[in-house]
């Protein structure tokens, strides 16, 4: 499991959810384009786009890495473990936290 993929998943979903859009009156303003509805629109579109992409592979990324994982922890303690990985960077799970595993 890689911490580093596991974190940039995380931050790249967290940055799809910042309204980035919201910056478009500033932007427009700096590159001189204000006026054009055209061009005020494409650059809308483009930020909306690139960052829902950004999320999607953020997601893609941390679950990738955190599913095999996650898949071995007890749905209360899947906070906790998620927490512990993102933050101290350990991946060993607690076996209090693991599944029981049933006898065929």
């Amino acid at each position: 499991m890689s911490i580093f993929r596991i974190r940039l998943g995380v931050f790249f979903f967290i940055l799809w959810w910042i309204p980035i859009y919201l910056t478009l009156p500033t932007v427009t303003d700096a590159l001189g384009i204000s006026n054009n509805k055209k061009a005020t629109t494409a650059i809308f579109v483009s930020i909306i786009v690139v960052q829902t992409i950004l999320g999607i592979v953020g997601v893609l990324l941390a679950g990738k890495e955190m599913a095999s994982t996650l898949k071995e922890v007890k749905f209360k303690k899947l906070p906790k473990v998620v927490w512990k990985i993102l933050w101290s960077a350990k991946t060993d799970i607690d076996p209090a936290d693991l599944k029981v595993h049933k006898a065929k």
